[in-house]
């Protein structure tokens, strides 16, 4: 009995270090988080195409452009353009006198990588003619940004705040013009 015990204990010491390398590879214990979810995008509204983006949102900010559809849409998938890999939040807001007012979904806080990533949300409805805000923020100046005269908001919001409490609803956006690189996939 002895001997099946200690037997018993170095199999389970052998798993747990061969466990502690994979989730320590290379020193690196922080979580990264969800992997970007694949996701079929039959229909997008947003900026979908890479636009060589001459800038990137800065770290702090949380910024959106806003959006209306001529007939109802349920949004299932929410996609952003990094720089860089960061940790990210994109969220889909209801407008508020031309401001991203109630918070309708957000991925949380997810891990991207450079280029292109795609998150599921949960399906969120939007009504025709209805004005809706894409809004993101990321840990890293991160976010592509287009320079064009189209009208965004942004918001100056600490990261730690949002990694924590997610990106929240806010009041007193400032305008400024650009194009963030973030467009939903939905469905009719």
């Amino acid at each position: 009995m002895k001997k099946a015990n200690s037997i018993i204990f170095i199999i389970f010491i052998v798993l747990f270090i061969q466990i502690l390398s994979i989730s320590c590879k290379n020193g690196d214990t922080s979580n990264p988080g969800p992997a970007p979810t694949p996701i079929e995008c039959t229909n997008s509204v947003g900026y979908p195409v890479d636009q060589n983006a001459s800038s990137f949102l800065s770290t702090g900010y949380i910024a959106g452009n806003k959006f209306s559809v001529p007939s109802e849409i349920t949004i299932h998938g929410l996609n952003v353009l990094l720089t860089r890999t960061s940790k990210c939040i994109i969220a889909v807001y209801g407008d508020n006198s031309d401001e991203p007012g109630t918070l309708l979904a957000s991925t949380g806080v997810v891990t991207a990588k450079a280029g292109w990533n795609r998150f599921a949300i949960p399906d969120t409805v939007i009504p025709a003619d209805t004005t809706f805000w894409l809004v993101a923020t990321a840990e890293e100046s991160a976010v592509k940004k287009y320079n064009t005269s189209t009208t965004y908001v942004h918001f100056m919001y600490p990261w730690s705040s949002s990694a924590s409490g997610g990106i929240g609803e806010h009041t007193g956006w400032s305008s400024n013009t650009g194009e963030l690189q973030v467009y939903a996939c939905y469905e009719f």
